[in-house]
C-alpha cells in the first residue's frame, strides 16, 4: 500500500476553429481551463486521497495532440472523445474502488496546477503587464521634467548662492527621484531588469550630484539636510567604515588583498606593545566610564566611537559632567595645551562675548599680541569641519576693508550650533556640543612647507590616532584631496599607505607610493613622523584618554619644530581595513582587564595640570613602558573594571585638591 502521485495531463490545441472549441467547452468544464493568446490548455488531474493497491497505479490517461498534427476537425474530436472516454472510465472504477475502501477521488483543485500551467500568467499579472508600458511612458515623461527643472533651478541656485531657488530646486529633485523610481519598476516589468537598472545607474549620480553641489555651496536648505542626515549615516556605516564593497572587489583584485595583509601586519606589531602600554597607563576614571559598555560587537571604528559617545551622554545626563568639553569646546582645549605646556600654536585671545569680540576686531586691539600674520579666527564651540567656522584673517587693514563681510561672519558662527549631520552618532554629538557655550579666539600660524602638486605653501598635518598613550596611524593632510596613511614600524622606518581616488578608499585599495611622489620626504627624514608621534602620546598621556586623535602640525624646515592644532575623540576619518584593527586594539584592554584605571577622584579632564608635563617631561619612542611608566602623571592607579568590579568605575565627585596631590607627587 502507497500513496498515489498527484497526476494530469495536459492538452496542447494552436489556433482551432470555433466548432473545435466548442467541443472542447462542452468536455473540459471552464475551473479546468487555462487560456493564454492562442493556445489553451485543458487540465484532467486525478488524486487519490486514500490509499489504493500498489497494483493501480496508472490511474490517467495522457494524450497531447499537436497543432501541426491536426488534419481535420474530426481527428481532434475523435482524439478527444476517446481520451475523455478512458478518463471517464477510470474515474468511475477508480470511484467504485474507493468507495468500498472508505475513501473518495477528487479531482484536482484550481491551485494545483500541472508544469504547463504554472507557466501560465496568470489574469492579474497580464493586466499588471498591459498597464506597464503606458505607465512608464507617463512617469518617465513627469520625471524627465522635473529633473529639468532641477536642473534649471539649482545650477543657478549655486551661483547666486539663493537659499529659496536652492529648496524649489531639491524639491523638484526628490519629485523627480519618486516618479523615476515609479518608472524604473514599471519598465522592469516590461522589459527586464536590466533595463531597470540602467535607469538607477542614470538618475542615482545625477540626483546626488545636484544634492551635492547644494551641499559644497554652503546652502541653507532644510529639504537636504533632512535627506542628508537620514542618507549619509547609513552610506558612511556601510560603505566608508564597514567597507563592504571591499568584500566583494576583495576576492577579484590583488591590491585589495595585499592592503589588507599591511593593515594585520602593522596590527601585529603594534598589539604586544599596546598590551603593555594598557597595563601601566593611567586611564582617568571619566573615559574608563565612558567605554565600560564596550562588547565584542563594537567591531568596527565607528562601533566605538558611537559606543563611547553614548557613555558620554549617560554621563552627562546622570552626573552633569562635562569632560567631553576637552575636544568640543577649542578654548578650554586649548587652555588645556598651554597649562600642561604642550607645544600648540599661539593663542592670542579669547572671548566669551560677541560684543566685545566685534568691539576690539574695530579697534585692533584684539590683534595686539600678533607678531605673524595671517591669523585665525576660530568659534570655540564649533569642532566639525562641516560648519566652515575659520576665517583667515590676512592682516588688521583687510578687516578694515572687509569688516560688513566679518561681521557677518561673526554673527553666524555665534548663533550656529554644531550638527554632526553625516555621522552614525549624530544625536549623541549634538547632545553635548548642545551644552558648550559660544566663544571665539585669535590664533597665529603654523609654518608653511611648499607643495608641488597644488604649486602653493601649504600646512602639513598628521592626525595622529593613539590607543593607550600610543600612536598608531595618521592621517596626512597636505592641500591636495588624496588620503595618505601613515605608520611608524618598530624599526624606526616610516609605511606610507596611499589611496589614489575616492574609489581606492571605498574598496580598500592601497599602494606604497613610489619614490618620485612628494610625500617621499617623510620617509627619506623619520624625524618630521617621531616628532608628531612623540607629542602625540605626550598629549594623549596628559588627557587620560583610552583613544584620542592629536592633530599635529609638521614643517619641512623644521624636523623637530611639530605643534599641536586640536584633538579629537570622535574623529570621522576614513581608515580602511585599519578601522577594525584599531576597534580591537582600543576595545581589548578594556574586555580582557588589561587596563588601569588612576584615582576616581581626578577632577574633570580639561582642568587637570600634569606634574611631569609642567616640569617639561618627555617621552622617548619604543615598545612597551616608556619613561612615567606611560602613564599619565603619577596618580595611583587600580585595575580596570569588569563585570561586578565595573560598578566601581561610577564617577564620584570631586573632593579635596587633587590637583595639588598631583604636583606633590
Amino acid at each position: 500500500m502507497r500513496k498515489k502521485k498527484t497526476q494530469c495531463f495536459c492538452l496542447f490545441l494552436g489556433t482551432v476553429p470555433k466548432v473545435h472549441r466548442y467541443i472542447l467547452g462542452n468536455v473540459f468544464p471552464p475551473k479546468y481551463r487555462a487560456i493564454s493568446g492562442n493556445h489553451q490548455v485543458f487540465r484532467a488531474p486525478l488524486q487519490n486521497v486514500g490509499q489504493v493497491p500498489s497494483g493501480d497505479a496508472s490511474l490517467t490517461l495522457e494524450v497531447g495532440v499537436g497543432a501541426g498534427e491536426m488534419q481535420s476537425i474530426q481527428q481532434v474530436a475523435t482524439a478527444m472523445t476517446s481520451a475523455v472516454d478512458d478518463v471517464a472510465d477510470q474515474l468511475e472504477i477508480q470511484t467504485r474502488k474507493a468507495a468500498e475502501e472508505g475513501s473518495h477521488v477528487t479531482l484536482l483543485s484550481d491551485t494545483t496546477e500541472c508544469e504547463l500551467g504554472r507557466q501560465l500568467p496568470s489574469r492579474f499579472a497580464r493586466r499588471v503587464k498591459a498597464l506597464s508600458g503606458p505607465t512608464f511612458n507617463v512617469t518617465f515623461s513627469a520625471g524627465a521634467v522635473f529633473t529639468i527643472a532641477a536642473i534649471l533651478t539649482i545650477l543657478p541656485a549655486c551661483l547666486l548662492r539663493s537659499d529659496l531657488l536652492g529648496l524649489i530646486g531639491i524639491i523638484a529633485a526628490c519629485l523627480a527621484a519618486v516618479v523615476m523610481s515609479t518608472a524604473a519598476f514599471a519598465i522592469c516589468i516590461q522589459k527586464g531588469c536590466g533595463y531597470c537598472c540602467l535607469m538607477w545607474l542614470v538618475c542615482f549620480p545625477l540626483y546626488g550630484a545636484l544634492g551635492a553641489s547644494l551641499f559644497v555651496a554652503k546652502l541653507k536648505n532644510p529639504v537636504l539636510d533632512g535627506w542628508t542626515g537620514f542618507t549619509a549615516p547609513i552610506y558612511n556605516k556601510f560603505f566608508e567604515d564597514r567597507i563592504i564593497l571591499s568584500s566583494l572587489v576583495g576576492p577579484f583584485d590583488s591590491r585589495v588583498k595585499a592592503s589588507w595583509l599591511r593593515a594585520e601586519e602593522i596590527y601585529q606589531e603594534a598589539r604586544p606593545r599596546v598590551k603593555a602600554a594598557a597595563a601601566t597607563f593611567a586611564l582617568h576614571p571619566y573615559f574608563a566610564n565612558a567605554s565600560k559598555d564596550l562588547t565584542e560587537w563594537d567591531v568596527t571604528y565607528y562601533d566605538v566611537v558611537a559606543r563611547r559617545l553614548g557613555g558620554m551622554w549617560r554621563m552627562l545626563q546622570t552626573h552633569q559632567r562635562r569632560d567631553f568639553v576637552i575636544e568640543k569646546d577649542k578654548c578650554a582645549m586649548y587652555r588645556f595645551f598651554e597649562r600642561n605646556r604642550l607645544p600648540s600654536l599661539p593663542m592670542l585671545g579669547v572671548w566669551t562675548d560677541k560684543s566685545e569680540f566685534l568691539a576690539a576686531a574695530k579697534d585692533g586691539s584684539a590683534f595686539a599680541k600678533a607678531t605673524k600674520w595671517p591669523l585665525f579666527v576660530k568659534f570655540c564651540h564649533l569642532t566639525q569641519g562641516s560648519a566652515y567656522s575659520v576665517r583667515l584673517i590676512k592682516s588688521r587693514q583687510w578687516v578694515v576693508d572687509n569688516w560688513d563681510e566679518f561681521e557677518l561672519f561673526v554673527h553666524e558662527k555665534w548663533a550656529y550650533r554644531p550638527d554632526d549631520l553625516t555621522r552614525p552618532w549624530r544625536w549623541m554629538s549634538n547632545a553635548l556640543t548642545d551644552v558648550v557655550p559660544p566663544g571665539v579666539m585669535l590664533q597665529g600660524p603654523a609654518e608653511l612647507t611648499f607643495s608641488p602638486v597644488v604649486n602653493k605653501s601649504v600646512a602639513v598635518e598628521l592626525k595622529v590616532e593613539t590607543y593607550w598613550g600610543q600612536a598608531y596611524v595618521a592621517n596626512l593632510i597636505d592641500g591636495t584631496d588624496k588620503n595618505t596613511l601613515v605608520f611608524m614600524r618598530q624599526d624606526g622606518t616610516v609605511q606610507l599607505d596611499y589611496y589614489d581616488t575616492y574609489l581606492d578608499e571605498l574598496v580598500a585599495r592601497g599602494i606604497d607610493p613610489p619614490p618620485t611622489h612628494w610625500q617621499h620626504w617623510l620617509r627619506q627624514d623619520p624625524r618630521y613622523v617621531r616628532c608628531a608621534w612623540e607629542l602625540a602620546e605626550k598629549a594623549a598621556r596628559a588627557i587620560g584618554a583610552d583613544q584620542v586623535r592629536i592633530d599635529v602640525f609638521i614643517s619641512k624646515a623644521s624636523p623637530d619644530g611639530c605643534l599641536i592644532n586640536e584633538d579629537s575623540l570622535s574623529s570621522g576619518q576614513r581608515y580602511m581595513h585599519h578601522g577594525a584593527f584599531m576597534a580591537k586594539l582600543w576595545r581589548e584592554p578594556h574586555l580582557k582587564g588589561w587596563a588601569h584605571v588612576s584615582s576616581p577622584q581626578l577632577e574633570p579632564v580639561h582642568k587637570i595640570v600634569r606634574a611631569e608635563l609642567k616640569q617639561g617631561g618627555s617621552s622617548q619612542k619604543g615598545g612597551g613602558r616608556r619613561d612615567g611608566a606611560g602613564a599619565a602623571g603619577t596618580a595611583r592607579s587600580r585595575q580596570h573594571p569588569r563585570g561586578g568590579g565595573r560598578s566601581g568605575g561610577r564617577l564620584k565627585e570631586i573632593s579635596g585638591r587633587p590637583q595639588e596631590r598631583l604636583r606633590q607627587s
